[in-house]
């Protein structure tokens, strides 16, 4: 377990070097910040699995505190926190938007990012940043204008406070890409589906989407960053005050941000990264 964030002193502080507690003999309570009723108890007993290659904590099911329970955090992306006064459960929205609702915004918040992809691949058509995707579909003449109809790829709700729903929703627009490799050879439809496609996220209120946050990527080259997942919202600290984590993908590296719901605002507090 990677230490992001810690509240100390009234303030939160990035500590993505330190590795949580690890000098500590003490087990400590945390629970899921997208599944607060899934909790966890650390113990500082490794499994006999994964001797030798494992560093710190096991994590133990509290209801459940076996050693089939054991649970590999290193395998599992997500956040944990410790005694939150209030989390939410995340959860698949039961009445998402019109993909027509939003599509108007990711195509304004995207259009930058795409005409830099366009200038990039007139640019430098052969350069090796854009070979990942070439080399599955083939295609260096990327035109933003040929990208396929916004689609709704994600629906997820929950509460950014209590009593206040809101939904985080990804679109993606797909570019029309070779069914098969340069070598007539098929690919993925996954790959397919992602190369050279523009992608958009955002937190908007349940009721009249009114937009909290958003953020985009266009994946052209294999260095891009790429998907963005909420982790959770917890008033962490007990101050009344909702924290949100998003994860961020990168190349070799994953991204987390802390944000607070202030003033019926999502405002960032701190970044971290924790490379690979």
């Amino acid at each position: 377990m990677t230490l992001l964030a810690v509240h100390e002193n009234g303030r939160w502080n990035d500590r993505p070097e330190k590795e949580f507690l690890v000098s500590s003999d003490e087990s400590h309570f945390f629970v899921e910040m997208d599944d607060p009723e899934h909790q966890h108890i650390s113990s500082k007993e490794i499994p006999e699995s994964l001797s030798g290659s494992y560093r710190g904590f096991t994590f133990k099911d509290a209801d459940c505190p076996t050693d089939n329970n054991n649970t590999d955090p290193h395998k599992i992306r997500g956040a944990m926190v410790s005694m939150p006064a209030w989390c939410s459960r995340i959860r698949p929205a039961k009445n998402p938007p019109s993909v027509e609702e939003l599509a108007a915004r990711m195509k304004r918040e995207l259009q930058p990012l795409e005409n830099e992809c366009r200038d990039a691949c007139k640019r430098i058509p052969n350069c090796c940043e854009l070979a990942y995707c070439c080399d599955f579909c083939g295609q260096v003449d990327y035109d933003p204008e040929r990208l396929l109809p916004p689609e709704m790829t994600e629906s997820l709700e929950f509460e950014i406070a209590p009593g206040e729903t809101v939904l985080f929703i990804t679109l993606r627009r797909r570019y029309p890409c070779s069914v098969n490799k340069p070598d007539e050879t098929p690919f993925a439809k996954n790959q397919r589906d992602l190369c050279f496609s523009s992608n958009w996220h955002t937190i908007v209120r349940e009721n009249g989407l009114e937009p909290l946050w958003s953020l985009g990527w266009a994946y052209w080259h294999e260095k891009a960053d790429d998907t963005s997942c909420v982790m959770g919202a917890a008033d962490v600290d007990g101050d009344g005050v909702s924290e949100v984590v998003i994860g961020r993908n990168g190349f070799e590296n994953e991204f987390y941000d802390l944000y607070q719901y202030k003033d019926k605002k999502l405002v960032k507090l701190l970044d971290v990264s924790y490379g690979y």
